[in-house]
């Protein structure tokens, strides 16, 4: 299974992960805002909150797991 991680789920992010959603693909984004961790959820993708300082433990699992990386 291929696992994207876009660090900053925005609008490049957003298109990108719609246009590569399968089940063959496992999608994950960041965002800084509770409205936002809703917002990428309600797209069928994974959210991680990150306030751009150290990550938690689920954002530094989703980095070791990531075969693709969106910065």
């Amino acid at each position: 299974m291929s696992v994207l991680l876009a660090i900053g789920f925005g609008f490049s992010a957003s298109a990108l992960a719609k246009r590569i959603k399968d089940p063959s693909w496992r999608i994950i984004g960041t965002t800084t805002k509770e409205e936002g961790l809703a917002d990428i959820r309600a797209h069928g993708f994974e959210a991680i909150a990150f306030d751009g300082t150290a990550p938690s433990p689920a954002l530094a699992t989703a980095i070791s797991e990531a075969t693709h990386l969106l910065i």
